[in-house]
C-alpha cells in the first residue's frame, strides 16, 4: 500500500476515532510514511493513548489510570495548552513526562506549556 485509501480517511473523520496498529511503509521510490500521511491528512498534532482497568478484568496493577500525549513537532502552542487543560480537568494527579533536552523543538514547547498550565495548580 503506497498511500492510506480514501475512504478510510473519510470514515476516520466521520467516525472521530480510529483504532490503529503499526503500519509498514514500502522501502524506496519516495513513498512518504503512511503515518505521517495519517497526520497530514487528518490535521493530527499529537498521539493520544489511555491505558486503564476493565473493571471485570483481574491485572496486576489496580486503579491504573494512565493517558500518554505524545507531541509533534508542529504542534500549535495554544492546541498543547489546551489538550493539557482538558487532560488535567478530571485528575487529581497528573506527572508530565518529556525529552525537551533531546526533542527540543517539540518537547521544548510541550514542557513550556506544561509549566503555563500549572500555575493554575499551585497547591500541587
Amino acid at each position: 500500500m503506497k498511500r492510506v485509501p480514501p475512504e478510510v480517511i473519510e470514515s476516520i473523520r466521520k467516525n472521530k476515532v480510529c483504532l490503529k496498529g503499526g503500519l509498514k511503509t514500502p522501502v524506496g521510490g519516495g513513498v512518504s510514511l503512511l503515518n505521517v500521511q495519517l497526520r497530514k491528512e487528518l490535521d493530527l498534532y499529537a498521539s493520544l493513548v489511555n491505558c486503564f482497568n476493565l473493571p471485570s478484568l483481574p491485572t496486576r496493577h489496580e486503579n491504573m489510570d494512565i493517558v500518554e500525549r505524545t507531541p509533534r513537532a508542529n504542534t500549535p502552542g495554544s492546541s498543547t495548552r489546551s489538550s493539557l487543560a482538558s487532560l488535567t480537568a478530571s485528575r487529581k494527579k497528573v506527572t508530565v513526562v518529556h525529552k525537551a533536552n533531546i526533542m527540543k523543538l517539540a518537547d521544548g514547547l510541550f514542557l513550556e506549556s506544561c509549566r503555563e498550565v500549572a500555575t493554575k495548580y499551585p497547591k500541587y
